[in-house]
Formats: C-alpha cells, sequence, structure tokens
C-alpha cells in the first residue's frame, strides 16, 4: 500500500504550493510527513490523492508447490502447514495507518498472491492440496480485511471492494501475454490497440514454454491450462461480520481464479448495503461441469443476492484459442465451440432483473431463456439499462429466428416504463453484431449494427414502434450500419466496434482482451 509520507520530492512538486508559493527543485526533503504536517494544505492534498484508492498485496511466500508436491499429495495436514509463511505487511498496517482517513477512501483492492511453482509443475493441473491452502489463505485474508472494514462507519459515502487472486507464476510460464492483475492502468491509458513495439514483443522469448520472438509456436496442453482456471472455495467462511460500509464488489477477469458460487454468496451475505457488482468470471473447460456450475449460479443468483442491489454486470470471458486447445485434446473434458445457455439460468436473472436498474449479462445466459422466462404481469418499474448476449445473433442464424427473439424482446420492452436503452448483441472472432433501443434527450431509435447486412421485419419494427410510442411518447428512427469482419480479431473487438450504449465489461478488462488478441 503506497502512502503519502513514501510519496518523492518529483511528486510532491507536481501539487500547486500553499499560497503561491514556488517550489525550488533544487530542493530535497529527507522527511516528506513532517513537510505535509507543517503544510496544511500540501498534507491534504497528498492524503487524497494517496488515499482514494488503496491496493492492498498480500502473499504466500513460502516454497514453490513442486518442491515438495509428493508430501502435499500424501498428507492431509501439510495442506495447513504451509501458510505458515505469508506477506500479509499490508493488511496488518491498513488499519492503523487509514484511521481517521477512512472518509477519503472509496477502493480498496485486495490482490492476493497465491503459492508459486516452477517449471516442474507448470504443464500439471494444480494439486488437491495446494488448492485447499490456497483457498484457505483467501478465506483467511479476505476474512481479516472485513474485520477490519465492518467497523467503518461511511455515512452514506460507498466503498468499492475489488478481489483478485492469482500465482506469481502464472505469467512466468506458458501464459505471458495475459494480464493478472490491474498493475498496468498506466499503460492502459497510454497504449493504444496495435501498438505492441519490436521490442515488446522481444520479450516474450521462452523457447521452453513456446514463445518464440513474440509468438506462442507451442500452445500449453490442457492440464496448464486448468492450473491457471482453479477454483477458491472458502470451507470455514462462518459468522463474518457485516460490512455496511462496502457498496460495490467487484471480480474482474484478470482474476482467472474462480469463486465457486457457494463461496460468492457468503461474501454476498457480509455486503448488506451492496447496490453495483462487477463480476467477470471465465467459462469452464468442460460442459458437464459448466452445467453443474450453471444450476449453482442460478441457485445462489436467485436466493442470495442483496435486496438492494441496483446495477449488476456479468461478463463470461473465454478465449477462443483455449477452446481449441480442449477440443483437440485426448482428454476426458468436453466443450463445445460455443457457449450452451442453460434455461433455468437465464430464468433466474430475469426474475433479478424486476428489482434492478441496470443490468448486463453476456455469455452466461442467453436472451432467448432470459425473455423465455419473463411472466407478462411483470412490469420493471426501475429497470432503465438491459444487455444480454444471444445466440442467435449470427450470420448461420435463419433471419426468422432473429426477427422472432426482436420482437420477443420488445414485447418485455413494453413492460418496462424507465428502459432508456436495450442491446442484444453477439461477438466473436470475425463476426459482431447488435441490436439497439435507445431513447435519450426526445431521440428514439432502433440500430442493426454488424458484420453483415440484415433488413429488420416489419413486425419487429411495429413491435419497437409501440415500445417508443407507450414507453418514450416519440417517434422512431430505424438505423443501420454494417462493420468490417477483417477488423474483429475477438469478443473484445466486437464490443469495442459495436460501441454499445451500455458498460458490458470493465474498461480496463476489454482493454486487457483485446491486447491479449494482438497478433
Amino acid at each position: 500500500m503506497v502512502l503519502y509520507n513514501e510519496y518523492t520530492v518529483e511528486v510532491l512538486l507536481e501539487f500547486p504550493a500553499p499560497g503561491g508559493m514556488l517550489h525550488d527543485p533544487g530542493l530535497c526533503f529527507t522527511n516528506l510527513s513532517l513537510l505535509a504536517i507543517r503544510r496544511s494544505e500540501w498534507q491534504l492534498t497528498l492524503e487524497k490523492k494517496n488515499f482514494t484508492r488503496l491496493r492492498l498485496h498480500c502473499s504466500r511466500v513460502g516454497s514453490p508447490e513442486d518442491e515438495d508436491v509428493e508430501d502435499l499429495e500424501n498428507s492431509e495436514c501439510s495442506c495447513v502447514g504451509y501458510l505458515e509463511d505469508e506477506d500479509t505487511e499490508d493488511l496488518e498496517n491498513f488499519e492503523r495507518i487509514v484511521n481517521t482517513r477512512r472518509d477519503l477512501v472509496t477502493y480498496v483492492g485486495l490482490n492476493l498472491g497465491l503459492r508459486p511453482y516452477t517449471c516442474r509443475t507448470c504443464r500439471l493441473e494444480e494439486s488437491d492440496c495446494t488448492e485447499y491452502s490456497n483457498s484457505f489463505f483467501v478465506e483467511k485474508t479476505v476474512s481479516k480485511l472485513l474485520k477490519i472494514l465492518s467497523s467503518w462507519n461511511r455515512e452514506g459515502k460507498g466503498l468499492t471492494l475489488e478481489l483478485n487472486a492469482q500465482s506469481p507464476s502464472d505469467s512466468q510460464h506458458w501464459f505471458r501475454n495475459c494480464y493478472f492483475g490491474d498493475d498496468d492502468r498506466g499503460e492502459i491509458m497510454n497504449t493504444r490497440i496495435g501498438d505492441r513495439s519490436q521490442e515488446n514483443s522481444r520479450e516474450l522469448h521462452d523457447p521452453e514454454h513456446g514463445w518464440v520472438r513474440g509468438q506462442q509456436l507451442v500452445k500449453p496442453d490442457v492440464p496448464a491450462l486448468l492450473r491457471l482456471y482453479e477454483k477458491i472455495k472458502f470451507r470455514k467462511f462462518y459468522a463474518q461480520p457485516k460490512v455496511d460500509a462496502v457498496t460495490t464488489l467487484v471480480i474482474r477477469r484478470h482474476c482467472r481464479r474462480r469463486f465457486v458460487p457457494g463461496t460468492l454468496s457468503s461474501l454476498w451475505y457480509c455486503f448488506p448495503q451492496l447496490e453495483y457488482m462487477i463480476y467477470e468470471p471465465w467459462r469452464l473447460w468442460d460442459s458437464e461441469v459448466q452445467k453443474y456450475y450453471d444450476e449453482k449460479y442460478g441457485e445462489h443468483f436467485g436466493l442470495y443476492l442483496p435486496k438492494g442491489l441496483k446495477t449488476l454486470s456479468v461478463f463470461e470471458d473465454t478465449n477462443e484459442d483455449y477452446i481449441e486447445i480442449v477440443r483437440k485434446a485426448e482428454s476426458t473434458y468436453k466443450v463445445g465451440s460455443v457457449r450452451s445457455p442453460t434455461r433455468a439460468l437465464g430464468v433466474t436473472f430475469a426474475k433479478k432483473s424486476v428489482a434492478l436498474e441496470q443490468l448486463s449479462v453476456a455469455f452466461m445466459i442467453d436472451a432467448c431463456c432470459f425473455f423465455g422466462g419473463c411472466d407478462p404481469t411483470w412490469t420493471w418499474s426501475n429497470l432503465k439499462s438491459l444487455a444480454l448476449t444471444s445466440v442467435f445473433l449470427t450470420r448461420t442464424v435463419k433471419d426468422s429466428d432473429i426477427f422472432s427473439q426482436l420482437q420477443a424482446a420488445g414485447k418485455a420492452a413494453l413492460q418496462m416504463p424507465s428502459l432508456q436503452n436495450m442491446s442484444l448483441w453477439n461477438g466473436r472472432k470475425g463476426e459482431a453484431c447488435a441490436f439497439i433501443y435507445q431513447s435519450r434527450d426526445g431521440y428514439r431509435s432502433i440500430t442493426w449494427r454488424s458484420t453483415w447486412d440484415l433488413e429488420l421485419d416489419p413486425c419487429v419494427v411495429e413491435t419497437w414502434e409501440r415500445v417508443a410510442a407507450e414507453n418514450a411518447r416519440g417517434e422512431l428512427r430505424v438505423e443501420k450500419e454494417l462493420l468490417n469482419s477483417d477488423i474483429i480479431r475477438s469478443h473484445g473487438d466486437a464490443i469495442h466496434h459495436l460501441r454499445l450504449p451500455q458498460r458490458v465489461i470493465d474498461p480496463e478488462s476489454l482493454w486487457q482482451i483485446r491486447r491479449e488478441h494482438e497478433k
């Protein structure tokens, strides 16, 4: 965690001096905390700058997994024994240092470093004991943080909590082009997609793991892939304190480890004032396991989401190259090239949407399951924004099936009097498509934006004209835009070029996807 008395003189000189004093670049202060106390305006400026967003780093610093993997697999007690070496200094100092500055804090990011590993095991799945001890470390550390935050009284000021977990070894072997944290914020703000330099490409040279001059010529095996997406399961997360200060919970796609549904709902229980949630899990690499998770997602999203939740954004990420690795491998894992929707999970989200103001669900469910689960008697009094993916929005689907989907969406929209925008969309390599309804500033429109042309059926237009007339009281404009399929290298590019009115994914996550799919 970075603190104001650790700032250098160069950083201090960026701030205006109290009373218009001129800075002397030649000055050198050896005790910035003393200077901050003497200059109250400087202190306030530095503290606001430094305490608004706090990142805490806690890590397991013991020996790599492979040095004792055989002992771990043969001894239950050793699973927890390896937690004795931890670097939790940030968390231990957090409460003491923040203390009276709590009101300045709007964001706390907890980054959890899991057990490292070396090339001896980078091709293997994570052992059961390592998964257990990693999960226990995450559970114990999160519990400590929640205990600290439970004493915070924010008085109406919301606090964002973000969780992230990965091994420091994850980026040192097969997955060197992947992002595992938000330490690249400056690069994200200053680097455009397509600007990867030759120097950066030369850095990705590791023939032992398939990397040759920036290109991965040999792909990882399935076990190496599964290690990256191992589960995190809380097993003793009982009697946790309620944390009223947290109003936003964030788990982004760079947290590739998957919090199991029961662990998610245990976290939700701790945040009774939760209003906003961003959740970006990864698709599982086995269809049968995915069905089980969908069932559990339906149960926990349906029963345990906080009642005060206003905005829910779920983006299930995937990588088409990884899907092909699993599909071509001779293994017990079976996965389809396209995600198979589970109707029950779609119905669950439909029911929860009635109480929400904004909902975006990408790839975890399909729009057909969502609208198929809507009751004609429902009224979405507060829903302003809705974004859903649909497998029907692809070039190979019959036009009549697409029109049926768009009409079903329009009929539901008639029961959404506050609706400002709705997007049905889909995207993958070489293909992007969106049907967008917008009502703002006296302007109402439906837009077909896609990599292929489609003339909307008059029945579809008529349905949405009714939506514009009854909910927004105005005429409807019909617009169309054709996209170049050659520039769609991933679902990230699809989102970028579709220009959806909703934020269906965190901006940094979108940047990461597009960056990872650069060739």
